[in-house]
């Protein structure tokens, strides 16, 4: 549970350096209870196109995978735009209890 967090908010950190040009920071934000963790990812880069599909990514290619690891290692995911420009990555994951 811990790895996915971890790889899921590694991936959208690295969204927002690659693709959100002009823009120059990107903001993380945090939430945790017993139940959950909550993760968002915003940056005031050009954004994309929020209501298109994600393009098909072939599994081995180098690049163009992150949303597709963030979708599949979360439990809730969300891609929208932000105010005023940018893009919101929001995800979140069940802890497990031990």
């Amino acid at each position: 549970c811990r790895n996915d967090i971890l790889l899921a908010l590694a991936e959208a950190c690295a969204n927002a350096v690659a693709h959100a040009t002009p823009a120059d920071s990107y903001e993380v934000t945090v939430r945790m209870d017993d139940a959950e963790c909550e993760i968002e990812v915003v940056d005031a880069g050009a954004g994309v196109d929020h209501e298109a599909p994600l393009p098909e990514v072939p599994v081995l290619a180098e690049s163009g995978r992150g949303l597709y690891i963030i979708r599949s290692l979360a439990d809730d995911f969300d891609l929208r735009p932000n105010s005023p420009s940018g893009t919101l990555v929001r995800f979140a994951k069940r802890l497990q209890r031990i």
